[in-house]
C-alpha cells in the first residue's frame, strides 16, 4: 500500500488526499458479527474490516455516548475483549452507523484474529 498522502484524480487532474493511503496498515474484509459495550448497555454489529490498528464496525445504534467502546469479536474458540476508541462515525440516512475505531492496547489475541481473517481465503 502506498504511503503517499496525494493520490492523482484522473476525472480532473487535480491532487487530492486520499484517506486510505494514511493507514499503515491494509484492512482486511471481515464480515463477523460482533457486540460492543456503550455506557453498560450491549449493542449488536457486524464487524466489515480490521487491521492491527482498528476496525469498521456496521450497527444500528445511532447515538454512542462513550468515546471508548468494548468489542467482543467472537472468534469461534473464544470471545475476545477488545477496547477501542472511535475515530469517526458514519451516518447512513438514521438507519445504520458504520463507527471506526482505534484498538488501544493490540493483544496478540485480536492480530491473530486479525491474520486468520486476511489467510481466510488463501490456499494452502
Amino acid at each position: 500500500m502506498s504511503k503517499c498522502p496525494l493520490t492523482q484524480n484522473e476525472e480532473n487532474g487535480m491532487n487530492r488526499t486520499d484517506e486510505y493511503s494514511k493507514r499503515r496498515y491494509e484492512r482486511v474484509p471481515v464480515n463477523e458479527g460482533v457486540c460492543f459495550f456503550d455506557k453498560g448497555s450491549r449493542n449488536p454489529g457486524k464487524l466489515l474490516d480490521c487491521s492491527a490498528e482498528g476496525m469498521l464496525i456496521e450497527t444500528q445504534v445511532f447515538n454512542l455516548m462513550n468515546p471508548e467502546l468494548d468489542i467482543v469479536i467472537n472468534t469461534g474458540e473464544e470471545q475476545q475483549h477488545v477496547p477501542a476508541q472511535i475515530v469517526r462515525i458514519y451516518r447512513q440516512h438514521g438507519v445504520r452507523t458504520r463507527v471506526g475505531v482505534k484498538v488501544l492496547r493490540n493483544a496478540n489475541k485480536y492480530i491473530q484474529f486479525v491474520l486468520k481473517s486476511a489467510l481466510k481465503d488463501v490456499p494452502e
